[in-house]
């Protein structure tokens, strides 16, 4: 896998480093777009020097938040927040993340189950869809919905009354839709209008709406919000809920679910640690589901 940087020479000018933030700014979406198009996972870089004094006013908090016994994962959030902004922009990364061997045949035999899949990533949009077609997970007879929640303006209330709306006319247009006909509707919903959708006032609107779709697709989440999404359909409707993951930042929806499988491989250990099974590819979740788990269910059926 080799990565692909925006500053390649062709692409920008020889001046680029003297181009000022907004010029490199535009210059990175762009690209991080047509990486996304591409399928590409993309990553951003930028920098900020630190002076020994503000390091040294920093470092405690961030100790303490470290070692607190409640809400760490929350108070580092915090802690962090403290010195990561003005940022100088260095550029953007793409690197090709290919499908293990098995996957869009295991997706599409548990579809065919009557399974809806639901795919949390922290991947861009474009990027979220593409692995969708590659996996089979999406196919060009379904019709898409989708819900974007930042209009990149700045403004928050405004950008939740424009998610409400759109969340509502939605729903009120998948009512009429009757259930059985899942397999033909999928919902795209980035993580922005997720933290509007989570709250309470549109929750049931959501799952008005995924209950009509075989395929969601949840894209720029965080490791909280994939655990916060398999809650609200645990908690709200009547589904048994399986979350399958492979990294450290998978751990907390593999935790909420009512099964957790662990992949092993190159994210490490800590999902497999965290989960009740562990599989070492994710094709082997079609033995585990509608082999090993059929004949459990029957035996203690019996």
């Amino acid at each position: 896998m080799i990565p692909r940087l925006t500053a390649e020479k062709e692409k920008l000018p020889q001046e680029f480093n003297f181009l000022p933030q907004q010029t490199i700014l535009d210059l990175t979406l762009d690209h991080m777009q047509s990486f996304g198009s591409e399928g590409l996972r993309t990553l951003v870089l930028a920098q900020r020097d630190l002076t020994e004094q503000e390091f040294a006013q920093w470092e405690p908090q961030y100790i303490s938040a470290l070692n607190a016994m409640e809400d760490r994962a929350a108070k580092v959030d915090e802690a962090g927040a403290l010195i990561e902004h003005d940022f100088e922009l260095l550029g953007s990364t793409a690197i090709e993340d290919k499908l293990q061997e098995g996957v869009p045949d295991c997706i599409e035999v548990l579809r065919q189950a009557g399974m809806k899949i639901w795919v949390l990533t922290g991947d861009k949009q474009e990027t979220a869809i593409n692995i969708g077609f590659a996996c089979k997970l999406l196919v060009q007879e379904m019709q898409m919905a989708i819900i974007c929640g930042s209009t990149g303006n700045g403004d928050f209330e405004k950008d939740k009354e424009n998610v409400k709306v759109h969340l509502h006319a939605l729903a009120h247009v998948f009512a009429p839709i009757p259930a059985t006909s899942f397999m033909k509707y999928a919902l795209v919903i980035d993580g922005a209008a997720l933290t509007y959708c989570l709250g309470e006032d549109m929750q049931s609107d959501l799952l008005s709406i995924t209950s009509k779709c075989g395929v969601v697709i949840c894209c720029r989440v965080s490791p909280k919000q994939k655990a916060d999404v398999v809650g609200i359909v645990r908690d709200n409707t009547h589904a048994t809920t399986l979350s399958i993951g492979d990294g450290a930042n998978d751990v907390p929806m593999i935790q909420r679910a009512h099964v957790g499988v662990g992949i092993s491989g190159n994210e490490g250990m800590q999902a497999v640690m965290a989960s009740d099974y562990s599989i070492a590819q994710f094709r082997f979740l079609q033995n585990l589901l509608l082999v090993h788990g059929r004949l459990d269910y029957k035996s203690l059926s019996m």
